[in-house]
């Protein structure tokens, strides 16, 4: 983002909340969200929003040999 006026797409944000953006763009949206922009600031803490909803649902992946036990049971694809 060169410009002040303009704002980081929900993607950027997403990869934000997610610590998944390279530190030099972290350190641009973090200046651009300590200016008080209302509209990334609402960006921002709807995905903060969904990660937090999002992260106890890791612990219901099914075990590897689980999947495998499954998967045995049926011809293997083409």
């Amino acid at each position: 983002m060169s410009d002040s006026n303009k704002h980081f797409s929900e993607a950027a944000w997403s990869d934000f909340v997610r610590q998944l953006v390279a530190a030099d763009q972290r350190t641009e949206m973090q200046a651009h969200l300590d200016a008080g922009c209302a509209e990334c600031i609402q960006s921002y803490n709807v995905w903060v929003q969904v990660v937090q909803i999002a992260a106890p649902e890791v612990e219901n992946e099914p075990p590897r040999d689980g999947i495998q036990s499954v998967k045995s049971k049926f011809p293997p694809s083409r």
